[in-house]
């Protein structure tokens, strides 16, 4: 599945804005939907957890050896097959470890999953935010704005999410949830 991965990460790429990339998403997005969603899937991938940490990491070695310091970002490495590979076993090691040891609920879990489409809509707002007000100007080290950015994804997510579902016109706007009934009991 890598190759069907790198093979729609050469097509339907925007050329000013790299990092646009529909072939690539468009994949991996009808790969999770029509594949991965499967419970047989995911409990064969649980199998193969170590096997999967282990070439992940390998292909990641091999790539950061290969493209220190160059824009992983930009065309062609991010076309290349070591991208594609080691993105693809990352992914899968990610998933099937998940699966494996992190498939458990609680209070937070819950309420994580409650909200979690409003995560997926707004979360590149506190990302993009941090980046341009804290991260462009240089004044703070590389590794503090990751945190920084990573704490603000989360933040103004569920913030934007309480706010914007509570208001009936931007909940359905924004966020596509219609106004719920209330079933009459009698």
């Amino acid at each position: 599945m890598a190759l069907v991965i790198w093979g729609a990460a050469q097509i339907l790429n925007t050329p000013v804005v790299v990092v646009y990339r529909f072939g690539y998403y468009g994949a991996a997005f009808l790969l999770g939907y029509f594949v991965f969603s499967h419970d047989e899937v995911i409990a064969t991938l649980k199998k193969y957890f170590v096997l999967l940490l282990v070439l992940g990491v390998g292909v990641g070695t091999a790539f950061c050896i290969m493209y220190f310091g160059d824009n992983y970002a930009d065309a062609p490495i991010n076309r290349s097959i070591l991208f594609t590979v080691f993105g693809w076993l990352a992914s899968m090691a990610i998933l099937s470890g998940a699966a494996k040891y992190a498939d458990k609920q609680n209070a937070f879990t819950v309420w994580m999953s409650k909200n979690n489409f409003g995560l997926y809509v707004f979360h590149y707002l506190g990302i993009s935010t941090v980046a341009l007000l804290l991260g462009k100007p240089g004044n703070l080290p590389a590794a503090m704005i990751y945190i920084i950015s990573l704490i603000a994804g989360f933040v103004v997510a569920y913030a934007l999410n309480a706010v914007i579902s509570r208001i009936p016109f931007f909940r359905w706007a924004v966020l596509g949830i219609k106004k719920e009934r209330k079933n009459d009991v009698s």
